[in-house]
């Protein structure tokens, strides 16, 4: 399933964990009490987010039915949630239990948590919910969806919720303790990932700048794309392999923000995009894949010109006199033969205006000096993408046969995840940001829920 509102199965999985502990038997096609500790840690990921990055674009904003579905969803949560009706049910429930033994707060906590869990239980069954799971709907996003979406809602009753789900947990508090403060603490990569995810979602393309358009978002897509398999391999014992995807992540990300505030967008988005175009037909030429129909050099640079004139066709019918504006682009990068990126100047010291001009749109003032903390970050992370004799020997000891027992150093496996983590987030932010100026400085229509 897609992402809905940056949200995957990677944000749910913790969680699926414990609600099987707590209820084995527990049928996660079927809606039930299970669903409001889903609801409780989307609120806590919302809230963790929030605390890290700031909002770029709106995120009541869908895109696909799977989002309008979920913010369906999320209003019925919102209404069940604070259902005088429901709240009888419950009351009356717990009365003839028996279970008045709690004070006065925790007697409503309960209340609050059982009449969500009996609207719960009944609404499995209704036309509403078989709308809301149409295409196969995964109820463990929804209910985790809803809960970040609602986050804010001052009627929801977070805290009751979470003070119930622990007091019920029995044996498993230390671990329902544990997955609580994993949610509510800022999970920096992540929440790089879903913010890029949210934007790219909302981006349009526009028909004077496609071209450009299309470059800026192919290398943001880079970023996510990188930042995705970096969140996977920092998780693993080998972290420091997630380096070279980093300074992909790096470099699709300071390209990506240097060509979103270049004053000429569209020409330069252009260029970057026949560069790249024409940076593939090189690839093809040497490498000459089976199945391309590419055999030869030659062949690569029919495909190159093949392409080019067929893109170029296509963006004249929808936006008249594009021809000349490609021929000047083409010409551009036919200057600079030997240029080694489309701008043909280093991306760390067309970065720094990148910052301060973002900051200028935002009313802030960008201090200090880029340029050499992005090439320090450059350096560190090639450092790990070449090939070279990593093992670090610490002692030798020669032994009485003559061979010599040799002892290496260990790698710092918590400090690596975390470097690569960071710099991979700090690349999908700029990313993000990127798309953020672009849409502020060239409006683009977004489809509202609201």
């Amino acid at each position: 399933m897609e992402a809905m509102f940056g949200i995957t199965k990677r944000d749910t999985n913790p969680i699926i964990q414990i609600a099987q502990k707590l209820g084995p038997d527990t049928d996660f096609k079927q809606m039930s009490a299970w669903g409001i500790l889903f609801l409780v840690c989307g609120s806590l990921a919302r809230q963790a987010e929030k605390s890290v990055v700031q909002d770029l674009v709106p995120i009541k904003n869908s895109n696909t039915t799977a989002e309008t579905n979920i913010i369906k969803f999320s209003q019925l949560i919102e209404e069940w949630a604070n259902s005088e009706a429901g709240q009888l049910i419950a009351k009356q429930r717990i009365n003839s239990l028996g279970e008045t033994e709690v004070d006065s707060n925790g007697y409503e906590d309960y209340v609050s948590y059982l009449s969500l869990a009996i609207t719960l239980n009944s609404f499995t069954e209704s036309n509403e919910a078989a709308e809301l799971s149409n295409g196969g709907m995964d109820w463990q996003l929804m209910f985790f969806a809803a809960g970040f979406l609602l986050s804010d809602k001052l009627k929801m009753k977070w805290e009751a919720w979470r003070n119930v789900i622990f007091s019920m947990s029995g044996d498993l508090k230390p671990e329902i303790r544990q997955l609580f403060e994993e949610y509510a603490s800022p999970q920096y990569l992540r929440n790089a990932i879903r913010t890029l995810s949210r934007i790219q979602r909302d981006f349009q393309f526009l028909a004077d700048s496609l071209l450009a358009d299309i470059a800026l978002f192919g290398l943001t897509f880079d970023v996510l794309d990188s930042a995705r398999a970096v969140e996977i391999i920092a998780e693993t014992e080998f972290p420091h392999r997630a380096y070279p995807i980093a300074r992909t992540a790096f470099e699709a990300a300071q390209q990506a923000m240097v060509l979103a505030t270049q004053e000429n967008y569209v020409l330069a988005g252009t260029r970057a995009w026949i560069y790249f175009c024409e940076k593939d037909s090189e690839w093809l030429g040497k490498a000459c894949p089976e199945g391309s129909g590419v055999n030869s050099k030659e062949d690569a640079e029919k495909w190159f010109r093949d392409r080019l004139a067929e893109v170029t066709v296509m963006w004249e019918e929808i936006s008249p006199g594009k021809r000349e504006l490609i021929g000047e682009a083409k010409r551009l990068i036919g200057k600079d033969r030997n240029a080694k990126n489309w701008l043909n100047q280093k991306m760390e010291e067309a970065q720094h205006p990148a910052y301060i001009r973002i900051g200028e749109s935002l009313g802030q003032v960008v201090k200090g000096d880029s340029i050499e903390m992005n090439k320090s970050i450059y350096s560190r992370l090639s450092e790990e993408t070449h090939a070279r004799a990593r093992l670090k020997p610490v002692s030798f000891r020669l032994g009485t046969d003559g061979l010599v027992d040799v002892k290496f150093a260990s790698r710092d496996v918590g400090t690596n995840s975390q470097s690569a983590s960071l710099v991979t987030a700090i690349s999908a932010l700029e990313a993000a940001t990127s798309l953020a100026y672009r849409m502020r400085v060239q409006p683009r229509k977004i489809n509202s829920t609201n």
